[in-house]
């Protein structure tokens, strides 16, 4: 995630985050069959997380962690993943992830209000041929997962417009970013037998202090701008991947 400068009062200040899939090395993005979705707007709910030092009600944003569950409703992970896999199973054509995309915004999921904020739905979320990916190379430093030997592509890049004030700051570098993915079954290519969807919740933790006393807390976001914001945001498949 990257952000620019701007005014503390005034939403013009570009927060852009990019998505990666991380696949091993045996595994190249042309055999994949799927899509991914990401749901650009954090949930509702946020992870539990505990109080900082000192005599203060505010809690630590960063340290905080979880999976779906504790922030989606169970009822809408469940209808969601059951109504990707019938797209994908019932997809006419070869642009599945076009279908996906349709059924998704067909009618509103049981469950689901307030995925992307309360009483938002879905939100603002994008569609991604896993089959369509390129890899990026991997002469960077920057190398979200291991070992580097594996392969890295770009899913999707979002930017939105906020204010530049310490809160806004953390609230864009500390967000829960919901994920959808979709393995199609189809063919004697795919990588699985039958269609398997799941989601999983990213969100950037850290358990260092950036502000460097016990008594940091939003009031401060330069350290943030300084170095927490140069991280990217990658989704991990290679685990699921390697037991297929």
């Amino acid at each position: 995630m990257s952000a620019g400068s701007g005014d503390p009062e005034q939403d013009n200040s570009p927060f852009q985050s990019v998505y990666y899939l991380g696949t091993p090395s045996r595994v190249k993005e042309k055999d994949l069959a799927g899509c991914a979705v990401v749901f650009h707007d954090p949930p509702a709910k946020k992870f539990p997380a505990p109080k900082l030092p000192g005599n203060t009600n505010l809690t630590d944003t960063r340290v905080a962690h979880g999976t779906c569950p504790a922030v989606i409703e169970q009822k809408c992970i469940d209808n969601l993943t059951k109504r990707a896999t019938m797209a994908i199973d019932n997809a006419q054509g070869q642009d599945i992830c076009a279908d996906l995309r349709s059924q998704l915004k067909r009618d509103t999921i049981d469950g689901c209000a307030d995925l992307a904020g309360t009483g938002h739905g879905l939100g603002n979320f994008t569609v991604t041929s896993l089959g369509d990916l390129s890899p990026v190379r991997n002469s960077s430093d920057c190398w979200p997962i291991q070992p580097k030997s594996d392969n890295l592509a770009e899913i999707t890049q979002n930017t939105v417009l906020r204010n530049a004030s310490a809160e806004a700051v953390y609230d864009e570098a500390y967000k829960i970013t919901a994920v959808l993915t979709v393995f199609a079954g189809k063919g004697n290519s795919s990588l699985v037998k039958q269609t398997s969807s799941q989601m999983t919740c990213l969100k950037l933790v850290t358990n260092e202090n950036p502000g460097g006393d016990k008594g940091a807390d939003k009031n401060s976001a330069t350290p943030i701008y300084n170095g927490l914001l140069t991280t990217v945001v990658a989704t991990v498949f290679a685990a699921m991947l390697t037991s297929m």
